[in-house]
């Protein structure tokens, strides 16, 4: 277990399975991107359409997911 984290925190650009799983971590970034922008974007026509109590409460959890997201990217892209 302790190979597979050296490998995904030290591993360098130049060589091809650095490079895959790099890629690969953008990739699912950019993809959780996407799907936290949907869930937003279906959450604020719920509560247009639909209020309730919890209204305010599941719009900042899918505010909270996209800032997670980028996060996410951030990570994808500098530390892996």
């Amino acid at each position: 277990m302790q190979d597979l984290i050296n490998l995904l925190t030290s591993s360098s650009s130049d060589d091809f399975i650095g490079l895959f799983v790099k890629a690969f971590a953008v990739l699912f970034a950019f993809l959780y991107l996407l799907y936290a922008v949907v869930t937003s974007r279906q959450t604020q026509i719920m509560n247009n359409t639909f209020s309730t109590k919890m209204s305010s409460v599941l719009a900042v959890i899918s505010f909270l997911q996209i800032i997670f997201a980028g996060i996410l990217i951030l990570v994808a892209l500098f530390l892996i």
